[in-house]
């Protein structure tokens, strides 16, 4: 971890029962020693990762109990402005907005890259080995074509645009939309992984139980 000097920049944060100082680094965020993190959690933010992140640092004696709230016993740093937020303050957080510089400006504004109107991003050097990589992929067959990939747009369009399913009402609709056989559209999104339509290369909406997407009564 890098260590504070005094002219290290710091942002304030500050939300029910929590108050927080921290400085970002090139690997993250780094909240302060001494910042006040709310000990209840808002039941949104309360994921398996959230959670077990917390009690690691319970653990570890980064968080301790301090008058109702838990109070940070050293700096810690945090792999991104955000998760550092949220742990201080019980709930999902933009720390790249939430925090504030003493002259009120966000961390975005200060430390966000900013580039006039009209000005690339990338420079033509980058540009030039984005290209050539996108190439060699192609070359390889690790990337879809243009022509493959709107083949499986049309694909699935065919079986489940909103045209398609006008025609579909009721329990027929919730089947071809939420049923467990090979044809619904739970099924396309989670299990199917073929020739028609390889759904895992295009992010596959499988984990956790099988059945969430269908409706009980």
């Amino acid at each position: 971890m890098n260590s504070m000097s005094e002219t290290t920049e710091r942002f304030q944060l500050r939300g029910t029962d929590a108050e927080a100082t921290g400085y970002p680094t090139e690997n993250g965020f780094v909240v302060c020693e001494g910042a006040i993190a709310r000990k209840d959690v808002v039941p949104s933010a309360r994921t398996s990762s959230f959670l077990e992140s917390r009690e690691k640092l319970i653990a570890d004696g980064i968080l301790q109990e301090f008058e109702g709230h838990y109070r940070f016993t050293r700096d810690h740093e945090f792999g991104a402005p955000s998760t550092a937020a949220a742990m201080v303050l019980g709930r999902t957080s933009n720390g790249w907005i939430d925090r504030k510089h003493s002259d009120g400006r966000t961390l975005s504004e200060l430390r966000r890259v900013s580039r006039a109107a009209g000005t690339m991003m990338l420079s033509d050097a980058k540009r030039e080995r984005i290209q050539g990589k996108y190439e060699e992929l192609l070359r390889e067959g690790k990337l879809y074509t243009e022509a493959q990939l709107q083949q499986y747009y049309r694909t699935f369009a065919e079986r489940f645009a909103p045209s398609q399913l006008a025609g579909l009402d009721g329990e027929e609709l919730l089947e071809y939309l939420h049923g467990s056989s090979h044809d619904s559209l739970a099924y396309w999104l989670e299990f199917k992984n073929d020739d028609e339509f390889p759904t895992k290369d295009f992010g596959s909406i499988a984990g956790g139980a099988a059945l969430k997407f269908r409706l009980r009564t």
